[in-house]
């Protein structure tokens, strides 16, 4: 059961004004001085407006209905979205990058070449109910858009099409891909869930399943009689590009390791010696990292990398 919001209210007549307005504010972001005022409109109706090439980066704008308007190629980057309809909007080329969209609906909305990187899709809570609204993109065509790095909660994707999309580095969890088109989709170095990898299977989508823990331990048995050796015995371990996604590797010496492009989302790596270890692209999503030794280790483009303690 969805939360359900109060009334719209009319799309105010000064809305270019304050659309104005906004510009100013958010080319002033680069700034020390703000200047102008940041769009702030609450349970609006938008009315199938059209706002192509606009700059709305960080407007708050929840629960408004934007149902079959044309967004095309504007930024909504760290705009506040929560609850909003979206419903068969045109949102070709628009940027959701880090945007809250937690609950909107998003159903039978055109996205493509639409990026969604690092932007949040889950459940929305209003604080006063158990109830969550979900993310909701029923039957939506989403052709080559781009979901890298973002959290997908409770999402749904039913019957939508997603031929040639990227959730890579997302973090996927109780998302639906009943009915979808996931032909050409990419879930490359993703974070899924319990049962996300069934799910998109089942969907016609393909997915790196984790090597086995008796596999992993082997090559890192191997690894540490290449470094006890100089050399001599045993062999480096070669991981690039393996899913070791929820691997238990704490306390390991996988120093000097190939792990480029490792999916590593949710392993222990607690007390690991990674001195030199190359780790270049390799996602590091909720990984326990705490005590860790990363000296010397190549980390360009690595993706969660926090260094003070677990991810």
């Amino acid at each position: 059961m969805n939360v359900v919001p109060p009334p719209y209210s009319p799309c105010p007549a000064d809305l270019g004004e304050r659309l104005e307005s906004h510009g100013r504010y958010v080319q002033s972001l680069s700034g020390s001085v703000r200047i102008g005022r940041r769009l702030h409109l609450e349970r609006v109706d938008f009315d199938a407006v059209k706002l192509t090439k606009r700059n709305l980066r960080q407007a708050y704008l929840p629960f408004c209905r934007l149902s079959c308007s044309d967004l095309r190629e504007s930024s909504f980057l760290e705009a506040e979205l929560h609850g909003c309809d979206l419903t068969a909007a045109d949102l070709t080329e628009a940027d959701f990058a880090r945007a809250d969209l937690r609950g909107a609906d998003l159903s039978r909305a055109v996205l493509s070449g639409t990026r969604f990187d690092g932007a949040r899709l889950g459940p929305y809570h209003d604080g006063h109910s158990d109830l969550g609204q979900i993310t909701r993109l029923h039957q939506a065509r989403i052709t080559g858009a781009s979901f890298a790095g973002a959290t997908l909660q409770d999402a749904s994707f039913e019957k939508a099409n997603l031929q040639d999309t990227s959730f890579a580095f997302a973090r996927l969890e109780n998302v639906s891909f009943r009915g979808a088109d996931l032909r050409g989709a990419s879930f490359a170095l993703s974070d899924l869930g319990a049962g996300m990898a069934d799910a998109i299977e089942a969907a016609g989508g393909a997915v790196a399943r984790p090597i086995t823990a008796e596999l992993l331990d082997g090559l890192v048995a191997d690894h540490a009689a290449w470094i006890a050796s100089d050399g001599n015995r045993g062999s480096r371990a070669r991981l690039r590009g393996l899913n070791l996604s929820g691997a238990n590797l704490a306390h390991a010496d996988l120093s000097g390791a190939d792990m480029a492009e490792a999916n590593l989302a949710g392993a222990d790596l607690s007390g690991a010696k990674l001195i030199c270890t190359d780790l270049r692209g390799a996602n590091l999503g909720r990984a326990k990292i705490d005590k860790a030794d990363f000296r010397g280790a190549m980390l360009d483009g690595a993706f969660g990398f926090h260094p003070a303690g677990s991810l």
